[in-house]
């Protein structure tokens, strides 16, 4: 067995109390995502469509629903490229 420390320490991070320090662990709030802005732009020289939005807090990407006809629907998944240094 390489590390049976990291295999020691994984174990007890998991029993109750684990080993964080009480005063180390944060208090998170979690809240849906809502959208403060958004742009489309379509680059005709490319043939590409370039979306960006901007939320509040983390989404974890996001999934965009193309339609001409509203028969047909194209989901497109967007991802999560930068966030707050915070993290939210």
């Amino acid at each position: 067995m390489r590390a049976p420390w990291l295999v020691l320490a994984l174990t007890a991070s998991c029993l109750p109390g684990g080993l964080a320090r009480p005063d180390a662990v944060s208090d998170l709030t979690l809240k849906v995502p809502a959208i403060l802005d958004h742009t489309l732009h379509c680059d005709v020289e490319k043939g590409e469509w370039e979306v960006a939005v901007i939320a509040d807090s983390w989404t974890s990407g996001g999934k965009l629903h193309w339609t001409v006809d509203g028969t047909y629907t194209e989901k497109k998944t967007i991802p999560s490229v930068a966030a707050a240094e915070d993290g939210s």
